[in-house]
């Protein structure tokens, strides 16, 4: 079991990664407050000492689209294995 979790979790990651490359413009044109939100969210982390990351709105929409990626695909993944 923990075979299929480590490959489904890694399978997750490259395929968020790979979406929110390709989607990250989109997510700013087409859902601006979502976009709003992410950049509040990585200023916040931003902020943190020692710990630098970018704060414009293309990076806003990737971890937008790597968040729910993740999220949809976990879920999938608990649903089918429960």
């Amino acid at each position: 079991m923990p075979t299929k979790t480590t490959g489904s979790h890694t399978a997750s990651a490259l395929v968020a990664l790979f979406a929110s490359s390709v989607l990250s413009k989109y997510v700013h044109a087409v859902t601006p407050s979502l976009t709003e939100a992410s950049t509040t969210a990585l200023r916040v982390v931003d902020a943190i000492p020692a710990v630098a990351v970018p704060t414009d709105t293309r990076a806003a929409g990737a971890v937008f689209v790597i968040v729910a990626v993740t999220v949809a695909w976990e879920v999938a993944h608990w649903i089918r294995t429960r």
